[in-house]
């Protein structure tokens, strides 16, 4: 189908594929995913050490009034 569209607008003219684009932007969609997963990482991590944070607090606190 590519080859037929090319033929008919001439030498010129950039005829695109699905396989093509795909070709092209390969390299900017694992960035964009490798981006994404470091970004969630992150953001884990900062949940977890404010979870950690939060619970410590609430140990502290307990400790003081037991007497510990």
């Amino acid at each position: 189908m590519s080859a037929s569209l090319k033929g008919i607008l001439g030498k010129k003219a950039t005829v695109g594929t699905p396989e093509s684009f795909l070709k092209l932007l390969g390299s900017l969609f694992a960035l964009s995913d490798k981006f994404t997963l470091a970004a969630s990482l992150i953001a884990l991590l900062v949940a977890v050490l404010i979870a950690f944070k939060t619970m410590a607090g609430n140990i502290a606190e307990r400790a003081r009034r037991l007497g510990f």
